[in-house]
């Protein structure tokens, strides 16, 4: 069996989309949150020597 000319629906296209937007954006805060959890402690360190 083979599948040609596979049309995906606009709504599903917009859904996608937004989801894999979604999922980009919580993976950036994450590592924008670890970057913040590293400065702070580096700021630590150097306040203590």
């Amino acid at each position: 069996m083979e599948i040609r000319d596979l049309e995906i629906p606009d709504s599903l296209q917009d859904i996608l989309s937004r989801k894999a937007q979604a999922q980009a954006e919580k993976g950036a805060r994450r590592i924008y949150g670890e970057t913040e959890v590293v400065a702070v402690e580096e700021f630590f360190k150097a306040a203590h020597i």
